[in-house]
């Protein structure tokens, strides 16, 4: 076994694994590890209407503001970020 030939302290590397994406692992919808999670602070369908925030029509600024942010979060997820923290926030 490899652990026999390692010292107090040491840690084994491996091409598939990172660190960045260890300290980045969460349990989504969990509130002790989740910190974008506020159950309370949701946004619901029926919320939205409530506070007039859905249109059928977009202006031309909208859309392009919209579009450039989801073009940047599947950009940074090809650029090897978590799915979680780029493409599942929108």
């Amino acid at each position: 076994l490899a652990v026999s030939g390692m010292n107090l302290g040491e840690m084994m590397e491996s091409p598939s694994f990172r660190l960045y994406d260890a300290m980045s692992a969460i349990e989504i919808m969990d509130p002790k590890m989740d910190t974008g999670y506020k159950s309370q602070e949701d946004m619901t369908l029926e919320k939205a209407e409530a506070l007039g925030l859905l249109s059928d029509q977009l202006e031309t600024e909208v859309l392009i503001g919209l579009m450039d942010h989801l073009l940047m979060y599947y950009l940074l997820w090809l650029d090897g970020h978590t799915i979680v923290q780029t493409c599942f926030s929108c």
